[in-house]
């Protein structure tokens, strides 16, 4: 079977395979059925995931807007141009305000509050600022704040319907996928009027195509990543601030791909695992576990941090499942170091390695990684999807 054409349900590993390696890590049955939903693999491959060979991808349509929208921010300040283009910055934080009936019926439609709604104001507007960043699946905005209140109150604000929801202080990026920008709604449907033809209303023909108004941004702050501290790192502060900045903006760019290659992005340690690593080898050149597991709260284990970054993942899994967890991705980590050791001296081009290690990752499972054969799993993986590349496609022996 063709590497590149397999589905979920025909993963290289079977259901019954996953249960006997969780079974091994100690799972107990009810563990096992958990993880087993936890760590379904939802990465669609239908298509040839190797568009990557014509890397980065063309803009979305939104990019356009938003070049316009940094050049209006130069003029009148990031904040004041964002509070006019973006809704929901027009309302105040506050809880309960998403399930008021007011709120509900003009946040939908995209109409401004009534004139005495207080407005939201950010501590440091003036340390906001909005830029494009180029990734693998074509630029995206960055909203970056250095103040940490105000970073929480833009995701508040864009991502939580307005409602003061708690952020973890080991969250420093957030990305808002899917968002409706009434603005760009606005303009779509003026045009679309004057050119009417007659055959439906208007606003209708424009909600079904969403590229024209739906919106993907990153919100993200300055802070150590994950929330670790410079010393546990062995940099300085300042260094560490660099770096910090570095993985944050890959790994958040790493999760735009997820999202424009399968059109998902999950709160799942798969997709975070696939995005420190991107984050991490975009620093540092190469793939680093003891970071990982640093970051997740589980370098350590069995110990776990209780302020680690793993517990933003969890859902709903028990203690024992979440346990278990924690096992599978300090082998998986290690597993991938390994898989890395051997493979990355076969390429001689970093970018060309890390792509395929990208899209390598998104075939396999959590079970898969962490298993006492994993290193082997990986490579035979990596060796498949060499032998998909077309022909004139540059291939490395990896067997």
């Amino acid at each position: 079977m063709n590497f590149l054409e397999k589905c979920d349900d025909e993963t290289m590993i079977t259901r019954e395979e996953r249960a006997e390696i969780l079974k091994k890590a100690g799972a107990c049955p009810s563990d096992i059925e958990e993880l087993l939903a936890y760590n379904t693999n939802y990465f669609r491959h239908q298509q040839p995931v190797l568009e990557y060979l014509r890397f980065p991808l063309e803009d979305e349509l939104f990019v356009t807007d938003w070049k316009h929208y940094i050049h209006e921010a130069e003029q009148q300040g990031a904040f004041n141009m964002l509070q006019k283009k973006l809704v929901e910055l027009q309302f105040p934080v506050q809880p309960g305000i998403s399930m008021t009936s007011d709120y509900t019926a003009r946040v939908r439609k995209g109409l401004p509050p009534p004139l005495d709604t207080p407005s939201p104001r950010l501590k440091s507007p003036e340390k906001l600022n909005v830029l494009l960043c180029q990734s693998l699946a074509g630029k995206i905005p960055f909203l970056i704040t250095e103040d940490r209140a105000d970073f929480e109150t833009l995701i508040q604000s864009l991502a939580m319907k307005n409602e003061p929801v708690s952020i973890p202080l080991s969250l420093n990026a957030f990305m808002v996928s899917g968002y409706n920008n009434w603005d760009r709604f606005h303009k779509a449907e003026h045009q679309a009027q004057q050119n009417w033809n007659g055959q439906g209303p208007v606003f209708n023909a424009i909600a079904a195509e969403k590229s024209l108004y739906q919106d993907s941004l990153v919100i993200c702050t300055f802070g150590s990543y994950s929330n670790v501290p410079s010393r546990e790192m062995g940099f300085t502060d300042d260094e560490w601030q660099v770096a910090s900045f570095v993985i944050r903006q890959e790994h958040e760019c790493a999760h735009y791909i997820l999202k424009r290659l399968f059109g998902i992005t999950r709160n799942n340690i798969l997709d975070e695992l696939i995005a420190d690593f991107m984050g991490i080898c975009a620093y540092a050149g190469k793939y680093k576990a003891d970071w990982f597991l640093r970051f997740m709260g589980v370098d350590q284990f069995p110990v776990y941090r209780e302020n680690g970054r793993l517990s933003n993942y969890r859902g709903d899994l028990s203690d024992s499942a979440f346990a278990i967890l924690q096992g599978l991705i300090v082998s998986a980590s290690h597993n991938l170091q390994s898989f890395y050791d051997q493979v990355q001296p076969l390429f001689s081009s970093w970018y060309d390695l890390h792509i395929r290690f990208f899209i390598c990752l998104t075939y396999l499972t959590l079970e898969e990684m962490s298993a006492m054969d994993g290193v082997k799993r990986m490579i035979l993986a990596m060796a498949e999807l060499e032998n998909s590349l077309p022909e004139k496609a540059m291939k490395t022996k990896v067997l």
